[in-house]
């Protein structure tokens, strides 16, 4: 695995990748953990802070107890932070928006409800994954959205996990590995405050491997959200290889089901 020094992490992509979520507007927060440099570490591979390559920068930011664990050689080689489902969660001074997109390449390693993002207030908007493994997007402590998406994740391999939320409309949609998977139109009231990733109000802890985290402060549309899928593709399965009509070939072999 390479590593790379403190702020070159988007020289590298530059050079790995002719596109950077950075060039659609909109992202507030992006999270990867597959470079070092943007993860500070104690002695026990605990993450203390995670660092935002979206700017102005919104770093996250965990006490002793609340820490993920850094794990090398997860996701095509590179490494992922591992929430595990009792007390890890980190806190980010950026607020949430009531038109939103959330992006994760994530991996669940246990059934329950488990936040993906989350945050301090009750009806932010979090986005959940429930029970039964399917994306659900929640106003915090308040009110389920109707409808949640239609597979479940993969508790074996890495899956592309979207959600997007348009306040104008109240539409909303659920994409799993780049294909729509559930949507409906809901109006909400949300209540707006800072960010947690993997917790809402210090409870439903995520459990789960996380690589990447992007946060859009908009709904993206769908050319945009295959832009998000093909560079995620590039940087946790190396390649894209595609059917006759031209979209992504997904499958376990490759880390994505």
């Amino acid at each position: 695995m390479n590593y790379y020094p403190y702020g070159s992490y988007l020289q590298y992509l530059q050079a790995s990748s002719s596109f950077l979520p950075s060039n659609i507007s909109g992202l507030v927060l992006w999270y990867g953990s597959n470079i070092d440099g943007t993860i500070t570490r104690d002695g026990s591979n605990n993450i203390s802070q995670w660092d935002d390559q979206a700017l102005p920068a919104a770093n996250a930011t965990a006490t002793t107890t609340q820490r993920p664990t850094y794990v090398a050689n997860q996701a095509n080689g590179k490494a992922i932070a591992r929430f595990n489902g009792t007390a890890n969660q980190m806190l980010i001074s950026q607020s949430s928006s009531s038109s939103f997109t959330y992006c994760a390449v994530i991996k669940p390693t246990s059934a329950g409800e488990r936040t993906i993002v989350g945050g301090n207030n009750n009806g932010i908007p979090a986005l959940v994954v429930n029970n039964t493994q399917r994306l659900h997007l929640v106003r915090a402590f308040q009110a389920y959205l109707p409808v949640n998406s239609t597979t479940a994740l993969s508790t074996s391999a890495f899956n592309l996990a979207y959600a997007t939320y348009d306040n104008a409309t109240g539409n909303y949609g659920y994409y799993k590995n780049g294909s729509l998977d559930g949507s409906g139109t809901s109006a909400q009231a949300w209540t707006n405050g800072n960010f947690r990733i993997g917790a809402m109000t210090s409870s439903s802890f995520l459990n789960a491997d996380l690589a990447e985290l992007l946060v859009f402060n908009r709904a993206l549309n769908s050319t945009e959200l295959n832009q998000i899928r093909d560079y995620q593709i590039i940087q946790y399965i190396g390649s894209i290889t595609r059917d006759g009509a031209g979209n992504p070939v997904l499958d376990g072999s490759k880390n994505f089901t």
